[in-house]
């Protein structure tokens, strides 16, 4: 009788998992293999995307939209597929138990509905239907609808483009799974670009690029991006990811800094016999890997040539500090990237007024207004190096120990600072910026017209301030009170402004500079004029929220140190921090494009990686990771 009782039930009944346990299904397999079509994708983006050009700069902007909807369309094609053949086998050996469970999430019967939405539907998702739905609105309702759709009167990104852009997003976000090495890859690659662009810059042409440009356009254009606008904006991309990830450091038992409470973790089961003996080295070759690659990417942004950059650079700066410095370590690599940044505008220098052929930058004469042979930028070159040498000794010493409580070096370097640091770099902040509102305002109203003089490119708001941005945003706003309130709120159409313009404005721009606007030079005003109110708030509404929801994920806590964020509960089961600091640099490097992007042309070149790294981001918050 006992063994009677103990005999396994078969029938119908047979197939039904004991409590708990996740059962094998069809789709569970199906989703492995998606996760791994979706992983080439992102690495095709990372790697080749960059790169490809068929015609060196001539068809460039061509080559790289048709490379991304190419790609992300084949990858939705053969994914979806798989998922067919997957739901299919599900049905015929299961009755379709997994697709039934999965829809009964969201039935009413289920108490626990909202939050199964919730976790289907995240904020930033919510932002981003919005603003597809409202640019399909604009499209449909558009003077121009089919080059609404198409975007071929201006830089390819129409509704047809968004389309593949949302696509990629909600596949990457769902089936990704976030490891570090994505972006060891990445910044490889754009090591390349940037050593690329320092020997552009040089007049060294190393693939014979330039020596097809004629005229003054050879200045404009570098690397293997094309626009010097657009390859300052893909550098600050790549540098945002080195220095966040140089200034989240690493410990010799894998687990990053800055050490935020609620942030850590342990390994899971599943690291290498032996591995924990080479985490020191790896760790320190990783450091000085993003040292190394944060030091390149400023000589590269810099050589860039284009005031774009001072913009980015200015974000990360100002912005880094309020992530980095929430321990020793992490202020004390902040310090580090700083000088990284002194260093690099000097080295920019004498590359400059050493090369007689170089281009004339304008970022040579901020360092202190110093003279070449002045003995005191020698005096400050000299203490710079040192203070590099010496902060780059400490975080390989503390790299190469095991973080532990106590007096120990490493403790010591992951051990807490004090939160007032950064209410402080906050107030300096807020002050800084009022200065600034306040010198614009004073140069064009104040009545001290002298005392801006030399800086009458910068704080004169004119039709000539910056490269003639002043009358073309001008020319935006005319024509947007211009508009009735329905068309205020969901705009002309994708990538029409250069039709608005050339219709109604073409005789006054020819007249005054000779020269037509198919962009307004300025994100911000794009999406306002082209999609609307409506089209603002979803964009910019999906940057924000995927940003600080990926920020928060670090700093929010709540009872026994799990994430406070109830849209990320899943992210809980992480098993170490190197997802988080990984997310933390693609959203960092997100928050410096959109930044740069206020006096910058959205072009496919670039808003198609930028969009693939903001996925990262949000596809790490909902995957188990390792590095």
């Amino acid at each position: 009788m006992a063994k009677a009782a103990g005999k396994t039930e078969t029938g119908k009944n047979s197939r039904k998992p004991s409590a708990g346990v996740m059962p094998s299904t069809p789709m569970k397999i199906c989703g492995d293999v998606v996760s791994s079509i979706v992983a080439v994708y992102v690495f095709a983006i990372l790697v080749v995307f960059p790169l490809f050009a068929t015609d060196m700069y001539f068809n460039i902007l061509v080559d790289r939209y048709y490379f991304f909807w190419i790609t992300t369309a084949v990858m939705l094609c053969v994914s979806a597929a798989i998922g067919l053949i997957g739901l299919f086998v599900e049905y015929k050996e299961n009755g379709g138990l997994a697709v039934r469970e999965f829809f009964g999430q969201f039935s009413r019967a289920n108490k626990d509905r909202r939050q199964a939405i919730k976790n289907l539907f995240r904020l930033p998702d919510l932002f981003l239907i919005l603003f597809m739905l409202t640019a399909l609105i604009s499209t449909i309702f558009s003077e121009w609808q089919y080059e609404a759709f198409w975007g071929n009167m201006g830089r390819y990104q129409g509704f047809f483009l968004w389309i593949w852009y949302a696509v990629a997003y909600f596949m990457v976000t769902r089936f990704f799974r976030m490891k570090r090495w994505y972006l060891d890859v990445a910044l490889i690659v754009g090591l390349y670009l940037a050593v690329w662009g320092i020997q552009d810059y040089l007049e060294l042409d190393p693939h014979g690029w330039l020596y097809e440009v004629t005229g003054e356009q050879k200045a404009m254009f570098t690397s293997s991006i094309g626009n010097i606008n657009t390859y300052t904006a893909v550098i600050g991309v790549y540098l945002a990811l080195s220095a966040v990830l140089f200034a989240s450091g690493t410990s010799g038992n894998g687990a990053s800094a800055p050490g935020i409470s609620g942030c850590s973790g342990e390994r899971g089961g599943n690291t290498l016999p032996g591995i924990e003996k080479l985490a020191p080295a790896l760790s320190v070759i990783r450091m000085l890997f993003y040292f190394v690659s944060t030091a390149v990417f400023f000589t590269a942004i810099i050589t860039g040539q284009s005031d774009n950059a001072v913009i980015g650079v200015a974000v990360l700066l100002s912005f880094l500090p309020f992530y980095a410095w929430k321990t020793w370590g992490g202020f004390v690599r902040y310090l580090l990237i700083a000088a990284e940044f002194l260093l690099a505008l000097l080295i920019t220098r004498h590359l400059t007024l050493s090369n007689p052929l170089s281009y004339n930058g304008f970022w040579s004469g901020i360092l202190l207004g110093l003279s070449e042979q002045s003995w005191v930028e020698k005096a400050f070159a000299g203490i710079l190096v040192l203070i590099v040498i010496v902060l780059a000794a400490l975080c390989i010493r503390a790299a190469s120990a095991k973080a532990a409580p106590g007096k120990r070096f490493g403790g010591i370097f992951t051990s807490r600072m004090p939160g007032f640091a950064r209410v402080i770099w906050l107030i300096l902040g807020i002050l800084g910026v009022c200065v600034i509102v306040w010198l614009f305002w004073d140069a064009n109203h104040g009545g001290h017209p002298s005392w801006y003089e030399p800086y009458a490119n910068v704080f004169y708001f004119n039709n000539d301030w910056g490269t003639h941005r002043g009358h073309n945003w001008s020319i935006l706003a005319r024509h947007f009170s211009e508009f009735p309130l329905w068309k205020k709120l969901i705009g002309s159409g994708p990538e029409t402004y250069g039709i608005v313009t050339r219709v109604y404005d073409y005789q006054e721009m020819m007249d005054l500079y000779g020269e037509i606007y198919d962009s307004p030079h300025n994100e911000f005003l794009q999406y306002l004029f082209t999609t609307g109110v409506l089209g603002f708030v979803g964009y910019f509404g999906w940057i924000i929220s995927g940003c600080a929801q990926a920020f928060g994920l670090c700093v929010k806590t709540g009872k026994n140190g799990k994430s406070g964020d109830a849209l990320y509960s899943t992210y809980k089961k992480t098993s170490g921090m190197q997802d988080r600091a990984a997310m933390a640099a693609c959203a960092f490097a997100v928050l410096v494009y959109t930044g740069q992007s206020f006096i910058n042309i959205s072009v496919p070149i670039i808003v198609g990686l930028v969009i693939v790294v903001f996925s990262l981001s949000q596809a790490a918050a909902g995957r188990d990771g390792n590095d």
